[in-house]
């Protein structure tokens, strides 16, 4: 539903040329699947040219080798935003003006007392209650300085030239940020695929992420549309069956002895079955069963 609503006039005329054509990319399109995360800021299938014509003349090929797998881990997004510099700065002015504030209790707890500890003490903190007189509190060390704000306007600088440099490492294929060229009309004619479970909240062990900040770039600069991520790590994307969570982490095993592919990358299968799945739901109108939930009737069985 998400797809068909998200169709505009545009994406439906380059989807009806892209299905129309023998060869897809005799269009001179290209059709890119993304998979969000937190480990890794996203994971992108791109169809690769060369190899979907070897495919289609020559030899038939996985379904994996028509694709170009390009990916962001979150280390490196956190060190092209200027990230990991930020929060060390600030680590250290803590350290140096506010040492309390690292003794603050947790409000990780469901316990509502502790809970109100932590507020109480961060409330004294900030105007330079008794624990911060020397200082003035959180606020004249930080809130009420020139240099934080400077800080902070650095830092939203660096993280939206982030944004748009991995934005155009996607659409282009390019890690050079001189050779990242692609007019208005070329953007246009890419269609972007984008998981719509992109996580809206942090996850415990794992930098946050701006997935959706993420989104809205990609629609600005390309034909976007999300897509229901439903079972695509779970169903392998060449056979649709299910897959096995092995012991190594982020690798699937397909339970399909016949199934050409053995071991995925859960993250890859995933924006490979994103893809396929816009181009599916254009065609046919719905989702496979595979990737479909099961509808509950008035007595409790699935349908």
């Amino acid at each position: 539903e998400t797809v068909v609503k998200d169709m505009g006039t545009e994406l439906k005329a380059l989807l009806e040329e892209i299905v129309n054509t023998t060869m897809i990319f005799e269009t001179n399109r290209k059709i890119i699947g993304i998979d969000a995360g937190k480990a890794a800021i996203m994971t992108a299938s791109v169809h690769d040219t060369d190899k979907q014509i070897i495919h289609m003349s020559n030899r038939k090929t996985t379904e994996e080798e028509r694709f170009k797998i390009l990916g962001i881990p979150n280390g490196r997004w956190r060190e092209i935003a200027g990230l990991i510099g930020y929060t060390r700065l600030m680590n250290k002015r803590i350290t140096k003006f506010i040492p309390n504030v690292r003794h603050r209790p947790t409000t990780k707890t469901t316990d509502t007392d502790r809970i109100f500890s932590s507020f109480r003490f961060m409330n004294q903190q900030w105007d330079g209650g008794e624990d911060a007189t020397e200082t003035g509190g959180l606020n004249a060390a930080f809130f009420d300085t020139p240099w934080y704000r400077r800080q902070k306007m650095v830092q939203y600088s660096r993280r939206q030239k982030a944004i748009d440099y991995f934005v155009m490492f996607i659409l282009t294929g390019e890690e050079d940020e001189r050779k990242q060229k692609l007019s208005a009309d070329e953007a246009k004619k890419i269609i972007v695929a984008y998981g719509d479970a992109c996580p809206r909240h942090n996850v415990k062990g794992a930098p946050p992420a701006p997935n959706m900040p993420f989104f809205r770039r990609f629609k600005e600069k390309a034909t976007c549309v999300l897509v229901g991520e439903f079972r695509t790590s779970k169903n392998c994307s060449s056979c649709l069956q299910e897959t096995d969570q092995m012991k190594l982490h982020r690798l699937k095993r397909c339970k399909n002895n016949a199934c050409p592919r053995d071991v995925w990358n859960r993250d890859t299968n995933a924006s490979i079955s994103i893809s396929n799945l816009m181009l599916w739901t254009y065609v046919h109108g719905d989702r496979p069963k595979a990737f479909s939930r099961k509808v509950q009737s008035r007595i409790g069985v699935a349908q």
